[in-house]
């Protein structure tokens, strides 16, 4: 017999916002299969959930609305306060700041959950954020961003948010086992393109200040790489791609295009592009598109692109990330639909590891524009090898290795995580990078 949840909505609000958390929550991996929530619903059950400014009636369940994300008021200051049910700790989205308490109580939660849930997914602080709380690149600061500031961002906080509401109305609700999808970025196929950029690479360890032993690693690489291009540092492909069946989605993005600083695009990418596309088919994986710097805002840049891309895979394509996950949640995400894209996974942060979207599954996110959601699924990028190796460990790869193997060992439970690591990241010619790649090939056969 399926159990039908009842919220029962009294506040003049945009209800396709809270449409469209429901919509969420019923497509939540963690719902019970035999329970669906709706709205408004005239036939009353014992499961009845009233969604309102005040408590009224004999309802069993309220959540207290606090119209602010569900009215399209814009606000700016937020607070992430802490609840706890069954010792376990929860976080609110509230404008003011609450002494710790109880998420669940005699039928009563401590806040409300439903604009909670929107206000990551949708990315509604992204939406509204000042040009002060952006980067260089036009991202939002991970540091300025809720979740990262109250340092709660290497946690699932909407998924858990979800697991103990459904616990809360006692529903029978599975602890279930983290998921995986791997993923790599192609920026550059290999490091030595010519003789330029091997004196390039010697005088960059210098200028690092390696010293001459780091000079005569690089040389030493240069004259392997030589000798025969597959030795180039890198070029890994054929132990990068793994055949593991076990990850949701296993897909290589590629870029196209791009002659700004921040693109490594050069004319000899699609010459050796097709014996890479076919490493990678070989082995399951899907390709994507990796839109260059200028392109995800950009729609002409961005068709000549992934027309070029799309033909050399063989019109495939519905898989995409930008590149330093550039991103106007309005156009970029316009022309990702436009283009009939399935899934997009640039929802990540580009200097930190962890939940920018407060969940690792995939879900669609919110066209605010037409208040709809929009068709492609995005699958939030969770761990990314270069967030954590340049911003957090500064080139330590011991710290790398500790702070990753403690990540995942966090969140083994009840979640997504979508995992992105370069092919440039295991360069054996830097001392720093010595003994990843034996790290990476044990943690994806763990995983």
């Amino acid at each position: 017999m399926m159990n039908k949840v009842n919220i029962i909505c009294t506040e003049n609000i945009k209800i396709e916002r809270l449409v469209y958390i429901i919509d969420f929550i019923n497509n939540h991996p963690l719902k019970p299969s035999d329970t669906n929530f709706v709205l408004n619903d005239v036939q009353r059950t014992n499961l009845n959930i009233l969604y309102s400014k005040n408590k009224e009636g004999e309802m069993h369940f309220f959540v207290p609305a606090q119209n602010y994300f569900f009215t399209g008021k814009p606000k700016s200051i937020f607070y992430a306060n802490q609840y706890i049910f069954d010792e376990n700790s929860l976080y609110s989205v509230e404008n003011n700041i609450k002494k710790k308490t109880a998420f669940y109580k005699n039928g009563e939660y401590g806040f409300d959950i439903f604009e909670t849930i929107f206000f990551h997914i949708s990315r509604y602080e992204e939406l509204y954020c000042s040009e002060d709380q952006l980067d260089f690149h036009k991202r939002m600061k991970s540091s300025e961003q809720l979740l990262a500031k109250n340092k709660v961002h290497r946690i699932p906080v909407v998924d858990l948010l979800v697991y103990y509401f459904f616990k809360s109305l006692e529903l029978e609700v599975k602890k279930i086992r983290t998921t995986y999808s791997l993923s790599h970025d192609i920026d550059i196929i290999r490091k030595y393109k010519s003789t330029f950029s091997s004196f390039k690479s010697v005088a960059k360890v210098l200028q690092m200040g390696l010293g001459l032993s780091g000079a005569y690693r690089i040389l030493k690489s240069i004259v392997k790489s030589g000798k025969n291009p597959q030795n180039d540092s890198y070029f890994t492909y054929d132990w990068l791609f793994v055949n593991s069946p076990e990850f949701v989605h296993k897909t290589v993005y590629f870029v196209a295009g791009g002659d700004r600083k921040y693109d490594l695009f050069d004319k000899d990418y699609f010459k050796e592009l097709p014996e890479i596309i076919k490493k990678a088919k070989d082995k399951s994986y899907k390709i994507g598109y990796h839109p260059s710097y200028d392109a995800y805002n950009n729609r002409g840049l961005f068709k000549e692109e992934f027309d070029k891309l799309n033909r050399l895979s063989g019109n495939d394509i519905i898989d995409i990330r930008t590149h330093y996950l550039r991103l106007d949640l309005q156009k970029t995400f316009e022309i990702i639909e436009q283009y009939g894209f399935s899934t997009d996974s640039t929802l990540g942060f580009a200097d930190d590891i962890g939940f920018r979207c407060g969940t690792g599954f995939e879900y669609n996110p919110y066209n605010f524009a037409e208040e709809r959601a929009w068709k492609f699924k995005e699958i939030p990028l969770v761990f990314m090898d270069s967030s954590l190796k340049y911003n957090i460990c500064k080139d330590q790869v011991d710290c790398f290795k500790q702070k990753a193997k403690r990540f995942f060992e966090n969140n083994q439970y009840g979640t997504h995580i979508m995992i992105n690591f370069h092919n440039s990241s295991f360069d054996y010619s830097l001392k720093f990078n010595k003994g990843l790649k034996e790290f990476y090939l044990q943690l994806i056969s763990e995983l």
